[in-house]
């Protein structure tokens, strides 16, 4: 039978609890929407997958069926579905009734009657397909009848389901009743299994011959089937499929494409972008909206090569009337440090876009008139540009000596202010998400080259008309939706767009690297890597692949006999954590532990660094990312320097490494207990407030209120309380990480409390309005959704109460410390210093400085750093301080 010429009949409930539980949890509008956007897809797939003659959806009664009355405790044993899935099921009925295929539920009819009615109707005149995965509905396949598996791509027909239970199709209604079923708390016959069961209707043929021949098995055989025989004939009528429903059409409801215009209404108010497009056929007006997706991509967007001075007047003459002008630069080489300017795109409405080759071809138009036009572009007074990730391309026009001190809006940063949560804020994702858009893949077109230069003029105006474009549109997306919050708009113009350059220009210094340090400093560490090995294997008895964890768990567990914990798949665990509590008992786990940090320090930076940084100035220009993170804190790579060991002997060995150029120091401002300090201005607690304005140290002070006594060991005890109740942690997390008992935990974290009791209700009322709004704000008006903050996964409902609680301290931060870089960078700038920022690592500042500059510098980062005047916060309720170090590393200050 080839099913793809069948008539389907589709179990829905199947297709729900599985793109339930199969998927990462989603929200649309503050509505769980995963199940809906799984069950969409999963129908639609199968739907141009397998072309079926014929579809129809069936939905489980909500009322108990005609098998509640006949044993009460029928699925008594099931659980009540989530609270967060109830309205997704409402949901995708409503979807499968806008899309035009029939759907078959009435009350008191289970899915499984409707389906043996359906194949009973119709299996004489077309083969059937039944969508499940139910092993109830075996017993309904036969010649014409299959059943589709589609989570694991499986059709089961009479061969599979012999091999799988060694009965026949027929037969597995008597296999159900033997076996009963405890989910549906069929009772069946006690200790009887699919393999007796099995058995006894291979040489019986069915119940009935099970009993006629009942002398043939054992006396205790005989006397529990006697006992059992009520219990299995209810049994039998529980699993017996009705197939004499009433179906609600004589004939077969014929499947018709596209689907009604209706469901792609309903999945763009669902926010299913991504199906849409990728079943733009399949839905309503699929052929014209097909069509005119097309014609959108190839025709509707006039895209122009600029080859000669007339177009060159031709472009300057739409520039010249246009407002805002999106672009895009080419490059040779994926290698910001090696890439050179191959060509510009530019964009100044929707219907038209241009691209100037400028080192790419033979073009008609000189040089100096290429070079002259686009500078003058640039240094237009009244163009607002457009770019997505601009830092790039201010990157690349400064290394052509081309004006880039321009307005620039970036279509990157709108969609991370306005949605911090998006997996990705690409170009490409965004355009497919956003705009129905499918951008070209690049590096599919360069075919293993770098160079855009390499690409056919034709081809190059696509792609690079096509990008400008894009931006154009999303700038046109996010724009208005911007300016109609007032808080955004203003962290956007005020604090994100001014950090761009700031960012650029920090990523062009560098920091300058000593490479001698570093081979020195990898020397020692392999030694003492070598050294730590040798120790392991001697306190073993043998030598072993310490990073397999296979062989780690034979050792930890088989040899030493050591406690076991949690259980993956692999065997038992052997993570950080589990190391750390062994460590207690046995030296191997602690010296493993000692092993592995040393080794992620050597490979991730000793080792790595002195590649990274540049032949040409042997300085490191570290990546920074300012929509890397849902708090809005920097992130950086190629390296990451933010996880660099703070205060370990390690983290200041590399930091050694880290010199300034010859005649400058090295500067750090570090932010003091900001996000503490934050935390008083959230809560107004009184007394954490009037400790910080008499400058008092605040985890002594903590110390004092909990323990009585303010020592190094009860200080850093208070400190772990301090910042430990920043993140929400728990009495277990507070016991982990002190090694105290989880009662003791649970004191201490009281005891915090009654001394600062505005903090506990701060914390409640954050998590109470994350609640009402489904987002957190930091004090400059910057949001991270939580959609989970009434989810009915405990797990994912916690961590976002942690993240409520946390990411408006964490984000106040972030804002503030990006605040201050634009304003040290322009006070550097306008005083024409040397002094230049060169890091930005947590909450401190790197600069590099010649002596005579330092205390002029001082001045010039305690006022970007500590005055929030110009902002709308005005100020805080407790004092911003920062701690200034100077010397010949980064370790020394």
């Amino acid at each position: 039978m080839k099913i793809s010429q069948a008539i389907y009949i589709v179990d829905a409930s199947s297709f729900i609890f599985r793109a339930y539980y199969a998927l990462a949890p989603l929200s649309s509008k503050g509505r769980p929407s995963h199940a809906v956007a799984g069950f969409a897809s999963m129908l639609l797939k199968l739907i141009r997958e397998k072309q079926p003659l014929s579809l129809v959806i069936v939905f489980d009664s909500k009322k108990p069926s005609f098998r509640k009355e006949i044993f009460p405790e029928y699925k008594a044993n099931r659980e009540v579905p989530p609270p967060d899935l109830s309205g997704q099921i409402e949901a995708v009925i409503e979807m499968c009734h806008q899309s035009g295929l029939f759907c078959l539920q009435e009350e008191g009819i289970e899915a499984d009657d409707w389906i043996a009615t359906f194949v009973h109707r119709f299996e004489s005149t077309h083969p059937v397909v039944m969508v499940s995965a139910d092993k109830d509905l075996t017993q309904l396949i036969d010649d014409q009848v299959s059943m589709y598996d589609s989570f694991r791509e499986k059709i089961w027909g009479a061969k599979e389901v012999e091999e799988k239970w060694g009965v026949k199709p027929s037969q597995m209604r008597d296999l159900l009743a033997l076996t009963g079923d405890a989910s549906d708390n069929i009772p069946g016959i006690e200790g009887v299994g699919p393999k007796t069961a099995s058995k006894w209707l291979q040489d019986f043929k069915d119940i009935q011959g099970i009993y006629k021949n009942l002398s043939s098995l054992s006396e205790k055989v005989q006397a529990k089937l006697r006992d059992s025989k009520k219990a299995l004939e209810l049994s039998v009528q529980l699993v017996s499929l009705k197939d004499d429903m009433k179906l609600p059409f004589k004939e077969l409801p014929h499947l018709h494409i596209p689907l009604k215009k209706e469901l792609r209404d309903f999945l763009l108010d669902w926010d299913c972008h991504r199906i849409l497009d990728q079943n733009s056929d399949l839905l309503g007006d699929g052929e014209i909206r097909a069509a005119s997706l097309s014609a959108k991509k190839e025709s509707a967007i006039k895209k122009n090569l600029v080859e000669t001075d007339e177009d060159l007047k031709r472009l300057e003459l739409e520039i010249s009337k246009a407002k805002v002008i999106a672009f895009d630069c080419e490059t040779s080489s994926f290698d910001r440090e090696q890439a050179v300017l191959v060509g510009l795109s530019f964009c100044t409405k929707n219907s038209e876009a241009w691209y100037l080759p400028y080192r790419h071809g033979q073009s008609k138009i000189s040089e100096k008139t290429r070079r002259q036009f686009v500078s003058k572009v640039f240094a237009g007074p009244s163009l607002h540009f457009v770019a997505h990730n601009s830092k790039y391309d201010l990157e690349i026009l400064r290394k052509e000596e081309i004006p880039n001190d321009f307005f620039c809006h970036d279509t990157m940063i709108l969609s991370h202010l306005l949605n911090a949560e998006r997996r990705s804020h690409s170009l490409d994702n965004l355009a497919k998400d956003l705009l129905n858009e499918e951008k070209g893949d690049l590096k599919k077109l360069l075919d293993g080259s770098e160079d855009f230069s390499t690409l056919d003029l034709q081809v190059a105006l696509r792609y690079a008309a096509q990008d400008a474009a894009l931006t154009l549109q999303l700038f046109e997306y996010f724009y208005p939706k911007i300016q109609s919050e007032k808080e955004i708009l203003w962290l956007y113009e005020n604090v994100e767009l001014p950090l761009v350059p700031v960012l650029a220009e920090m990523e062009r210094v560098g920091i300058l690297l000593d490479t001698k340090v570093l081979k020195k400093l990898s020397e020692e560490m392999h030694e003492s890597l070598s050294k730590i090995q040798k120790e392991i294997f001697k306190e073993v008895g043998f030598e072993f692949n310490i990073a397999s964890p296979k062989q780690l768990q034979e050792v930890l567990f088989d040899k030493l006999k050591l406690p076991t914990g949690k259980k993956t798949k692999t065997g038992f665990s052997t993570d950080e954590k589990v190391l750390s509590e062994l460590a207690m008992e046995h030296k191997v786990p602690r010296l493993i532990l000692d092993q592995r940090k040393l080794a992620k320090l050597t490979s991730t930076y000793v080792d790595v660094l002195p590649d990274l940084a540049s032949k040409k100035d042997h300085r490191l220009h570290t990546h920074y990312h300012q929509t890397g993170t849902a708090t809005g804190r920097l992130s950086s790579s190629e390296p990451n320097l933010q996880n660099i060991p703070v205060r370990t002997e390690a983290g200041t060995k590399i930091r050694k490494a880290f010199i300034p150029e010859k005649g400058f120091e090295l500067l750090s401002a570090d932010y003091s207990q900001v996000e503490l300090r934050l935390m008083a201005h959230f809560s107004d607690d009184k007394m954490m407030i009037e400790a910080f304005h008499r400058g008092a140290d605040i985890h002594s002070e903590t110390a004092l209120a909990i323990f009585g006594v303010a020592d190094s060991e009860h200080r850093s005890r208070a400190k772990a309380i301090n910042f430990g109740v920043i993140y929400g942690i728990s009495s277990f997390g507070l016991s982990q990480q002190l090694g105290i008992s989880r009662s003791d935990a649970k004191d201490f974290i009281d005891s915090y409390f009654d001394r600062f009791p505005k903090v506990k209700e701060y914390m409640d009322s954050a998590i109470e309005v994350a609640r009402k709004k489904l987002y957190s704000e930091t004090l400059f008006g910057r949001r991270r959704p939580l959609p989970d903050i009434k989810s009915k996964n405990p797990s994912l409902r916690q961590m976002a109460e942690r993240m409520a609680i946390n990411a408006p301290l964490q984000g106040t931060a972030a804002d503030i410390m990006k605040w201050a870089m634009s304003q040290i960078f322009g006070a550097l700038k306008s005083s024409q210093m040397q002094s230049r920022l060169l890091l930005q690592v947590h909450d401190e500042l790197i600069l590099e400085a010649p002596e005579k500059e330092r205390e002029e510098v001082k001045s010039v980062l305690k006022r970007g750093m500590e005055d929030l005047s110009k902002t709308p916060l005005k100020s805080l309720k407790v004092p911003l301080v920062i701690e200034i170090g100077h010397g010949k590393s980064w370790a020394d200050i």
